[in-house]
């Protein structure tokens, strides 16, 4: 899994592998023959659609490892879903430069992530930047008062209400 925490790419080694089970149910999903396949995953159990005309081992987030494409997943409680929503054919070509990753084992990408979270500010200090002394900050597109948005706890490294991922490791 590819993701980015403040301002480095990590290439994030999933080391915890999917066990998927494949059951016989077929339904069809936006124009595609989809089959019915379950996993337990970071405390949840998933239930996911896969479809054979899309021949990519792949899906969203972590999930992978089935014959097809995944189209859909959601866990047993529909607290969280991923689904297509659209496919189209893109004929346009152009080269993105590729940022560069760090290859990181998921269980130290996860400590990164929770000092983050206890303490979002902390690569500023890193930096030799004191947070106390920033005025203002652009939060999509508006410049808002440091020190009140520091204190809001509206940075995105705030505890989340209901992970994806109930056990980290």
């Amino acid at each position: 899994m590819y993701t980015e925490l403040l301002d480095t790419y990590y290439k994030i080694k999933e080391e915890r592998p999917l066990k998927w089970e494949v059951l016989q149910e077929k339904s069809v999903y936006e124009g595609y023959n989809v089959q019915k396949a379950s996993t337990v995953f970071a405390g949840r159990k998933w239930t996911a659609w896969f479809t054979n005309e899309i021949p990519i081992s792949d899906g969203p987030y972590k999930f992978r490892g089935l014959p097809g494409l995944i189209l859909k997943i959601s866990d047993e409680k529909q607290q969280h879903k991923m689904e297509l929503v659209k496919t189209s054919d893109v004929f346009i070509m152009f080269e993105k430069p590729e940022p560069r990753y760090i290859e990181i084992p998921a269980k130290k990408y996860n400590k990164l992530y929770r000092d983050n979270v206890k303490d979002p500010l902390a690569w500023l200090r890193e930096r030799g930047t004191d947070p106390d002394r920033i005025n203002k900050v652009v939060v999509n597109g508006q410049e808002v008062n440091a020190k009140e948005f520091f204190k809001s706890g509206k940075m995105s490294f705030q505890k989340e209400e209901n992970p994806i991922e109930l056990v980290k490791e």
